[in-house]
């Protein structure tokens, strides 16, 4: 497989190493296009990378912090980030039934924080990719996924069976659990948004956590009441080939789970921390 690195998108390649570093001299927005090839296929995708001042004390690097939110009513598990684009709920009811929960989106470009979904339900497992927010909302008993378009300001529900839970979104591409088949254990169901279809990948899943990145899908299957007498593991589902692997055999795995790229990042009470695909 042959990478091709072009850190100022302008058909000058930088590098051709699977993990390179790449130093800008200018702060700035730019686009990186990452050209790979086989000898069959030919594959490229662009990427926007913000740089920012450096600021140097004693030649060393100091990384600044930034304050997102500033109402104090955060959910401390809820922030999600793409590009310049951050996302978050805000809990802004009293605990006493008159509870609100509001979806907030900061622009690190423009500095502007925006709400963008106010509801009475509870909201969880905001994810965000490009453009495209979402997340499941319980109220009255039911959970259902939706969709927020930050271009068109549109939202959309993507579900109504009310049995819906952990959603998360790569390209085109909605996976969730769901429980709709009522026999105690969540399926994976998918929905792609370039053809409006949904489908139901995989059965049986116990999960517990959900992501996607390309093809891959990974969860925790968690089968038990502990985390820690062997019942909880990674898997992994490949939509190409539409095989499911095992990634931990422990039993120890915790959430949350996240991939990208080859790797598959989680939670562990063992020693298992990280694992690295093969590709």
């Amino acid at each position: 497989m042959l990478r091709s690195w072009d850190f100022n998108n302008d058909g000058v390649a930088e590098s051709t190493e699977k993990n390179p570093v790449y130093i800008y001299t200018n702060p700035g927005n730019y686009i990186v296009n990452l050209t790979v090839s086989d000898t069959n296929t030919t594959d490229s995708k662009l990427s926007t990378v913000l740089v920012f001042d450096e600021q140097l004390f004693d030649n060393q690097l100091v990384l600044t912090e930034t304050q997102i939110s500033t109402s104090g009513k955060a959910i401390y598990d809820s922030p999600a980030i793409y590009d310049d684009k951050v996302v978050w709920v805000d809990h802004t009811g009293d605990y006493s039934g008159n509870d609100k929960y509001d979806i907030c989106l900061y622009n690190i470009s423009t500095k502007k924080e925006t709400r963008i979904h106010t509801t009475n339900g509870s909201v969880y497992g905001l994810d965000i990719y490009k453009d495209r927010i979402v997340w499941y909302e319980s109220l009255n008993g039911q959970s259902d996924i939706y969709m927020y378009n930050v271009s068109t300001s549109k939202e959309t529900q993507i579900t109504s069976g009310g049995s819906t839970s952990h959603p998360a979104i790569y390209e085109d591409r909605i996976v969730w659990a769901d429980n709709r088949d009522e026999e105690g254990v969540p399926d994976i169901y998918m929905y792609n948004l370039s053809t409006s279809k949904e489908s139901k990948i995989i059965n049986d899943t116990s999960v517990v956590g959900l992501d996607i990145y390309g093809d891959r899908i990974v969860w925790l299957n968690y089968t038990s009441v502990s985390y820690s007498n062997g019942f909880s593991n990674i898997y992994m589902y490949d939509l190409s080939t539409s095989k499911k692997t095992p990634i931990t055999t422990s039993g120890s795995a915790g959430f949350p789970v996240a991939i990208y790229d080859d790797r598959i990042v989680w939670e562990d009470d063992g020693y298992e921390k990280k694992a690295d695909l093969c590709v």
